[in-house]
């Protein structure tokens, strides 16, 4: 909901250096970025050729570290 926020919870907690010069950047990326245009991508795992079993089965490693760095599943 507060992306210039959620940069400043971001750049704390990774111990970055944050300014007002950091925030007046976030700022205008986020006006110039409202004034994109966006266009829906709807995709399917179906058109390339994969089921949700097929990704599910060859993220497994990945998502078993995730979930663990996380603390609960990634995956319902």
């Amino acid at each position: 909901a507060d992306p210039a926020a959620t940069v400043r919870r971001i750049h704390e907690r990774l111990g970055y250096p944050h300014d007002a010069a950091l925030d007046r950047a976030v700022e205008a990326y986020l006006a110039r970025a409202a004034e994109t245009p966006r266009y829906p991508h709807r995709y399917s795992l179906e058109e390339f050729g994969l089921t949700r079993a097929l990704v599910l089965d060859r993220s497994a490693t990945y998502l078993a570290w995730a979930e663990a760095r996380c603390g609960r599943p990634l995956v319902a």
